[in-house]
């Protein structure tokens, strides 16, 4: 949705025969604005109309579509939780808001208005819950999230480029209406649910190591993409981790995909769709499938020049075998028609070329050429 979210619930324990009066301090640091540390950065504080207080920090010049040490250089981010009885707050440097906690188990109620670069007197924003008497256990929720209205820049489309928005901009008009703060205990309920079928068909299907290796790759999976466009006309895209960022890579898709058909196969048709869009809408000049649509997120504009990395036999093959995946799982035959010439156009290439490959590197590239 490019509103990633995530939640902790913090939780103390009596641990002494006695009561025990407990202040819980939280504070998270400016260093999220920006990956260059010497960025003005800009902040506020607010509390919407159902009851959720938040710190807003962002870059004060938004660079739209770039990143800087893998961090977004755009959109902002939310730091929020109940604004409840036993709340107080803080915004300023460092070591004043934490020598404030320390010296007075609470919190000043007050907001820094010096805005200024992310390093200097590094602002922190800080709230603090007196949980008051603890006889057994006692908690308080806190959710964190990156609100961007514009998520992608695309290029696939006839019209040439545009900008792809965040699909919750379709569901709500502000950022603090898309808060899905109150939503703890539902999204807790459907986490659960999901890692408890995992875990039994897991290992159902081949024991406890299974599980281990599922229960990680599900969460690096989804970690990776963010859901965009509008309702009528979503898109999925997808991020590669852990290497050069570039994007809806057709090999890193492709072990990935299991767990699309496994939880939605929908899923799967709209990571697909950009790089069908991209080469059906002759904006790739090869005969056969493209690596990526984009060197790296969130600039999904492709390869017109076909300099992209050069897979392929592998890309070719994993296309072809995910639509049919797709097809099959979906019950959805019209998918195949619809981008048969395009499907034909890659099985004749791995038919002349499979036997006698080009150069050309696979998924391995780190291994180096093939042939």
């Amino acid at each position: 949705m490019t509103y990633r979210c995530t939640q902790t619930f913090q939780q103390v324990s009596k641990t002494t025969t006695h009561l025990e009066q407990c202040e819980y301090p939280s504070n998270r640091v400016l260093e999220w604005a920006s990956g260059d540390r010497n960025a003005i950065a800009q902040w506020d504080y607010g509390v919407t109309d159902d009851g959720v207080a938040y710190h807003k920090v962002y870059r004060q010049t938004q660079l739209l579509f770039s990143e800087n040490t893998e961090q977004a250089e755009w959109g902002e981010w939310y730091w929020a939780t109940d604004d409840q009885d036993g709340l107080s707050y803080q915004s300023g440097p460092d070591v004043d808001v934490r020598g404030a906690f320390a010296k007075n188990g609470k919190l000043a109620n007050s907001d820094d208005k010096n805005y200024r670069a992310i390093s200097t007197n590094w602002p922190v924003f800080a709230f603090s819950r007196d949980l008051g008497s603890v006889k057994t256990s006692a908690g308080t929720l806190f959710s964190i999230g990156l609100a961007q209205d514009s998520a992608i820049q695309y290029s696939g489309k006839p019209e040439g480029t545009t900008v792809m928005p965040s699909l919750w901009k379709s569901y709500f008009s502000t950022a603090t209406a898309a808060f899905f703060h109150h939503d703890y205990a539902a999204a807790a309920a459907l986490s659960k649910d999901l890692d408890d079928r995992i875990s039994k068909d897991s290992i159902d299907a081949a024991g406890q190591d299974y599980l281990t290796i599922t229960s990680l790759t599900v969460r690096q999976v989804f970690a990776a993409v963010q859901l965009t466009g509008t309702p009528e006309d979503p898109y999925i895209f997808m991020k590669e981790i852990s290497s050069n960022g570039n994007m809806n890579t057709v090999d890193v898709i492709f072990p990935a995909h299991p767990i699309f058909l496994y939880t939605n196969p929908e899923l799967l048709k709209l990571i697909l769709k950009p790089i069908y869009e991209i080469q059906e809408n002759g904006k790739y000049p090869n005969t056969y499938a493209m690596h990526d649509i984009g060197t790296h997120y969130p600039n999904a504009t492709g390869h017109p020049k076909g300099d992209d990395e050069k897979m392929p036999l592998e890309e070719c093959g994993n296309m072809v075998i995910m639509a049919l995946a797709y097809a099959q799982k979906a019950k959805d035959n019209d998918y195949l028609s619809q981008h048969y010439p395009i499907l034909n156009k890659w099985t004749t290439y791995l038919v002349e070329d499979s036997i006698y490959p080009a150069n050309q590197i696979s998924t391995d590239d780190f291994a180096g050429s093939l042939a």
